[in-house]
């Protein structure tokens, strides 16, 4: 039986723990409904992507990028093997 990715260990989870109980202290958000998640984020030093990762546009231009990177290795390649 495959193990489960969401199970944990007992060390594992108490790491987990403490490390959300230090972050709930320096957010200073014991006790304060609903959660702060602006003052999460700052405590923990992350930014919030402006653009959602299923973007349409800018999946698009990143398939449009690697696709022109793609077809100018193969070029070079084909160059270079002629």
């Amino acid at each position: 039986m495959k193990p489960d990715d969401s199970s944990l260990q007992s060390f594992e989870l108490a790491a987990v723990e403490r490390r959300a109980q230090d972050l709930l202290n320096r957010a200073s958000a014991w006790g304060r409904f609903p959660t702060p998640i602006d003052d999460l984020l700052s405590a923990a030093k992350l930014r919030v992507a402006p653009k959602g990762m299923f973007d349409a546009e800018a999946f698009l231009q990143f398939v449009k990028k690697k696709a022109a990177q793609a077809a100018q290795t193969l070029k070079s390649a084909l160059s270079k093997a002629l």
